[in-house]
């Protein structure tokens, strides 16, 4: 057995070992999108500033109607 065949049984046993990590990070990345729960964004309602600003006009108005 020369130096070239234990170096491609080395490169052999490399190869599977790349694949088997392959294949556990494949299904530890499985595991956690099954487990994750998505929560969709509360998008925040804005604050309706129309009525007070027409009543602010309002009282606006009558204090220089009444002068």
């Amino acid at each position: 057995m020369g130096i070239e065949s234990a170096l491609l049984i080395l490169l052999a046993l490399y190869v599977v070992h790349l694949r088997i990590q392959l294949w556990l990070d494949g299904k530890v990345i499985q595991s956690f999108e099954k487990s994750t729960i998505i929560v969709p964004k509360v998008e925040k309602k804005k604050a309706d500033m129309g009525l007070p600003a027409l009543l602010i006009a309002a009282l606006a108005l009558l204090l220089a109607l009444s002068n």
